[in-house]
């Protein structure tokens, strides 16, 4: 009986074991069976930004640059270091993406070791916008071909003041304005002798002489000396009055410059060609009479580039015209101007003029560049009239990387404002700027 107890026993124990490793089977096998969980659908994305860089932004000298995206409300969006040749693509889930965003650029160089910061933000920039940076052309430089040189003798320049010269003279062809050398003497009838010499060019035989005399007088010659001959020509009776002429007072003022060009019907625009007409920089040209200032149009052209800049008592005011010639310029008086908030971050204003948009400048600075610890940070915010930008903070990666940068430090500088033009052309621009007001 105790022998047919222990085999029950056993058998019992032999059975428990083998339902316990056929449960752990059955297990195993259903967990293996197991369907995988679905994938989480993929949010969808969209390029918000594209740069393609093939031109450093600095040629001279190296530095690091960085582009940063925030969206309409500040929110960072993606940013990266960028060199020359790169061509960076950002994108983000649709869904988080504004209509429009912010672009900022941050520049850094150092020289002998002073730090210097340029950054620049430009806001309402439409989603999916590709900025292209260079190549930047070279400088135009035609090669002439000079053909000779010769003189022009001009009589009886009123010098009243008996300053043996004129008051300014312009000399300018077809390939735009020309260098001379030129002597003056001054006689007892009050009367001013003027000899030019001028270099003659393959292709450019026409020339125009412009002299604003001692008496405030803006007259002109035009002549061709296709044969290079020595002339000669008398101011009373060779040279004519400017066909169309205003006259400007101006206000107290620190400095301006003027400069008139006409350009003939094949002629395209340009920043320093044309036919030059009249050229005034205050600090260099102190004798010209102010009260009116005088501009002088030819009916020999039919487009011009009028540039007039004058740096006042808390503002400054200038036009880059090119077009028809202007029937007056008045310099507005400085508007008012109620910063509300002077921070970057949640810069506002209230002002009484129309504009069609603002560039508002902040900077920092200390040390000496002498003693090689200066730093200058100086960043720039550009906004369309009518918009209120939430700008967004530079990365921290940004700020660990450099220190010094002391944005928190900047304070507002001035306020640049683009002014409406009728049927602007070429580089035309209005513009008033408003400093720390």
């Amino acid at each position: 009986m105790i022998v047919e107890k222990r085999f029950t026993f056993i058998f019992f124990l032999i059975s428990v074991l083998c339902a316990i490793n056929c449960s752990k089977d059955e297990t195993s096998d259903s967990d293996s069976k197991e369907e995988p969980k679905p994938e989480e659908p993929r949010q969808e994305t969209e390029i918000y930004f594209a740069l393609n860089t093939e031109s450093p932004p600095n040629l001279t000298e190296a530095s690091d640059d960085w582009v940063i995206l925030h969206d309409v409300n500040g929110n960072l969006l993606g940013y990266s270091a960028y060199e020359t040749g790169d061509k960076l693509e950002f994108d983000a889930p649709i869904d988080v993406l504004t209509p429009t965003i912010a672009v900022t650029y941050l520049n850094y160089r150092t020289t002998n070791g002073n730090q210097y910061f340029e950054i620049s933000t430009t806001v309402a920039v439409n989603k999916g916008s590709i900025e292209n940076i260079g190549p930047n052309p070279p400088p135009e430089n035609p090669d002439y071909t000079k053909t000779g040189e010769f003189n022009l003798s001009i009589q009886d320049i009123p010098d009243p003041f008996r300053n043996a010269s004129p008051t300014k003279v312009e000399l300018s062809s077809g390939r735009g304005r020309l260098g001379f050398s030129s002597g003056g003497t001054g006689l007892p009838n009050g009367t001013l002798e003027l000899n030019l010499q001028i270099e003659s060019y393959q292709g450019f035989d026409d020339y125009l002489i412009s002299i604003l005399d001692g008496n405030n007088h803006l007259k002109y010659f035009y002549l061709n000396n296709s044969e290079v001959q020595n002339l000669s020509a008398n101011y009373i009776t060779d040279f004519l009055d400017f066909e169309k002429e205003i006259g400007i007072s101006l206000p107290p003022h620190t400095r301006f410059n003027l400069n008139i060009a006409g350009f003939k019907e094949d002629q395209d625009f340009s920043q320093y060609g044309g036919y030059w007409l009249h050229d005034v920089i205050s600090v260099l040209n102190r004798d010209v009479v102010t009260n009116p200032l005088k501009i002088g149009y030819l009916d020999m052209f039919n487009k011009y580039r009028t540039l007039f800049n004058i740096n006042m008592d808390g503002y400054d005011y200038g036009i880059s015209h090119y077009g028809k010639a202007l029937d007056t310029l008045v310099i507005p008086e400085k508007p008012v101007m109620n910063v509300v908030d002077r921070s970057l971050n949640a810069f506002s204003f209230d002002i009484d003029l129309d504009f069609i948009d603002a560039l508002h400048k902040w900077d920092y600075q200390e040390g000496s560049s002498g003693d090689g610890n200066y730093i200058q940070t100086r960043w720039s915010l550009s906004v369309p009239k009518d918009f209120s930008p939430s700008i967004g903070e530079l990365p921290d990666e940004i700020l660990e990387k450099y220190p010094d940068i002391n944005v928190e430090r900047m304070e507002y500088r001035s306020s640049s404002f683009n002014l409406p033009m009728e049927n602007p052309e070429f580089l035309s621009n209005h513009q008033i700027t408003i400093f720390e007001p």
